[in-house]
C-alpha cells in the first residue's frame, strides 16, 4: 500500500496554484509573487510551490500559459498606446501662474496650521513636563511618609 505524504497537494491547490500563477502571468508580474501568494493560502513555502509548479503543474497548462503570455502582451501594447496617444492639454501662461499662486497660498496656510498645532504641542508638553514633575514630588513624598510612619 502506498503511503500519501501528509504533505501532499491535492487536485484543488494544484488548480489555485495554476490559476494564481496564471493570473500574475497576465498581469506582468512575477511567478515567485504567485508562489508567495499561494503559500499564504495553504501555508506552504513559496519554494514549495515553485517546485509543484515547475515539476508538475505548468506541464498541464502550456496553452493556458501561452495565451497568459500574449494576454499580457496586448495589454502591455494597449497601455503603451493609450499612454501615448493622450493629447497633452495646452493652457496659457496665466492659467499656470494662476495655478501656481493657488498652490503656494495653500502651502502658506498649512505652514500657518503646523505652526500653531507645533505651538499648542509645545504648551502641552510643558504641562505635561510640569504635571510629571508634581507627580514624583508627590511619590517621594509619600516615600519619606512611609518610611517615617514605620
Amino acid at each position: 500500500m502506498t503511503k500519501v505524504r501528509q504533505d501532499a497537494w491535492s487536485s484543488k491547490e494544484d488548480e489555485v496554484l495554476a490559476q494564481v500563477v496564471l493570473k500574475h502571468i497576465r498581469e506582468g508580474s512575477t511567478q515567485l509573487r504567485a508562489f508567495e501568494e499561494v503559500g499564504s493560502i495553504y501555508s506552504r513555502s513559496a519554494a514549495a510551490c515553485g517546485f509543484r509548479w515547475n515539476s508538475f503543474v505548468r506541464k498541464q497548462y502550456k496553452k493556458e500559459i501561452e495565451q497568459a503570455k500574449k494576454q499580457r502582451k496586448k495589454k502591455h501594447q494597449d497601455l503603451y498606446q493609450t499612454r501615448h496617444s493622450i493629447e497633452t492639454p495646452e493652457f496659457s501662461f496665466e492659467e499656470i501662474i494662476n495655478y501656481l499662486n493657488k498652490l503656494y497660498n495653500e502651502h502658506i496656510d498649512l505652514q500657518n496650521k503646523y505652526e500653531s498645532l507645533y505651538a499648542s504641542y509645545l504648551k502641552q508638553q510643558e504641562k505635561y513636563k510640569k504635571i510629571n514633575r508634581e507627580y514624583e514630588e508627590i511619590l517621594t513624598f509619600l516615600e519619606k511618609a512611609s518610611k517615617i510612619h514605620n
